[in-house]
């Protein structure tokens, strides 16, 4: 495996005008494993790396005031960058997720059945958090950042420059520019929105100004074609008072449609609840282990291996035999599910190219195993919509989770075509194995604990930021 380097996170163009694109970094754009936690390491790497090579030039734009744009931007103050600007086209921050109750999120659960990953806290020194709702989530992670915030931008100490935060929400036309030096940014926010500042910064209505680095930092993006955004809230979890059974389509293979499937499908389902309480998943979890090594460094046929796992003697096939009977015994009678996938080469095949994480596609092979759903693929139905009609199912009731369309973005931004860009992936595993290799340190200077306005001791986002070991 390659040692990380910054090239990993640069955004390169590939065409015309954007072949000398320079200074333009993107986290996550390229990712499939895109959650709350995978996007703070990114952010917190990307800033230590940018960092380490930028040597006098500390002025930066964000594009994006979600998870990563938050992280970042923190971590870039720690580091004493002088001059930050973040740009964010929804009134407020963490918008994406602020307000929804019915998504639970966990920072290790995804890694499962790797070890630390039913731990519950993110222990990665920045913006830590417990699992919890995104509201949740994002209210403590939003709430620790103005605290620290706030404190890094008016506090200054002799020997190192000021530092400045302007926060620029509501933003409505947004532009960037490749200049022989730097990258000009334009922007125009919705001066009804409440503006957000702090000492010293920025915030007007408009302006265009050049910055040596931009990052997008997008994130979780637009998802396209869907009605139903995975970040709002929804009752699909729970069961109808009404009597009727209700039939449903789940349109895709990522982590997104397993998620609503294993909700529309088990009662009371939760990844972390799975985890903590089915037995049989513990009994089977270092013959999971093994799998999930085996497979994934020799991209070999998951399906396959976890059907030779389950028709194993005993006790392996005694434990998948019970795990497959409680499956049985916990599933929703008041749903019937439809799984779409627009392919047609059949359910192993697609099963195998999801992109979703080992857990979840442990997961919808145990449905599979019990004949929860039904698969239906562009061989049978054009599209998820054709699905529901030829079942009788509602348009309402189609669940599409097809992904973010995160290069419309990029071309919203700079111009052109998504051809004209190549976005990189920044392994979640490199990235956890570089903030791991780092000696910890203080990265800036150690400030007393300060006190709110009740007099009470300010939490310990505001204590010098050692990085721990992560786990």
């Amino acid at each position: 495996m390659d040692k990380l380097s910054l090239d990993a996170f640069r955004m390169e163009g590939v065409n015309g005008p954007y072949m000398r694109l320079s200074g333009v970094y993107a986290v996550g754009l390229g990712d499939d494993l895109v959650t709350i936690h995978s996007q703070q390491v990114r952010a917190i790497c990307l800033a230590r790396l940018l960092t380490q090579n930028a040597a006098h030039k500390r002025d930066l734009c964000i594009i994006g005031g979600g998870i990563a744009g938050l992280t970042l931007s923190l971590e870039l103050l720690r580091h004493d960058w002088t001059d930050i600007t973040i740009v964010e086209r929804l009134p407020d921050l963490l918008g994406v997720q602020n307000g929804c109750d019915t998504r639970w999120v966990h920072p290790h659960i995804i890694d499962w059945p790797d070890k630390g990953s039913e731990e519950k806290v993110s222990t990665i020194g920045t913006l830590d958090w417990t699992a919890s709702t995104a509201s949740n989530v994002t209210l403590a992670i939003e709430t620790a950042w103005t605290t620290e915030v706030g404190y890094l931008t008016k506090k200054h100490t002799k020997g190192r420059p000021p530092r400045k935060l302007s926060v620029h929400v509501g933003v409505t036309h947004l532009r960037a520019r490749q200049l022989k030096e730097g990258v000009e940014i334009e922007w125009i926010r919705d001066s009804r929105v409440r503006p957000m500042g702090f000492h010293g910064s920025d915030v007007l209505a408009c302006d265009t100004k050049t910055f040596s680095h931009v990052v997008l930092a997008t994130g979780y993006g637009t998802e396209s074609q869907s009605t139903h955004s995975y970040w709002r809230n929804e009752a699909y979890g729970q069961l109808h008072i009404d009597g009727v059974q209700k039939g449903y389509v789940v349109s895709g293979l990522g982590d997104g449609a397993i998620s609503d499937l294993l909700r529309l499908s088990i009662r009371n389902f939760r990844h972390d609840r799975a985890i903590d309480n089915i037995v049989q998943l513990k009994e089977l979890r270092d013959e999971l282990r093994q799998i999930k090594c085996e497979v994934f460094a020799s991209q070999s046929d998951l399906l396959s291996a976890l059907t030779v796992s389950a028709s194993k003697n005993k006790p392996i096939g005694l434990w998948w035999k019970e795990l497959f009977k409680l499956i049985q015994d916990l599933r929703r009678e008041d749903t019937k599910v439809i799984l779409y996938h627009n392919s047609n080469d059949g359910f192993s095949n697609a099963f195998n190219r999801s992109p979703a994480s080992f857990l979840n596609k442990l997961l919808l092979f145990v449905l599979y195993k019990c004949g929860v759903f039904q698969y239906v693929d562009k061989s049978q139905c054009c599209d998820a919509n054709a699905a529901a009609l030829i079942y009788g199912i509602p348009c309402e009731n189609v669940i599409k989770r097809h992904g973010a369309d995160r290069r419309s973005t990029i071309v919203r931004i700079f111009g052109g075509s998504p051809d004209d860009f190549t976005i990189k992936q920044q392994s979640y595993e490199e990235c956890k194995n570089f903030l791991n290799s780092q000696v910890a340190k203080p990265t800036t200077d150690q400030p007393e604990k300060p006190n709110d306005a009740n007099g009470e001791a300010v939490s310990q986002f505001l204590q010098p930021p050692d990085i721990p070991k992560m786990k």
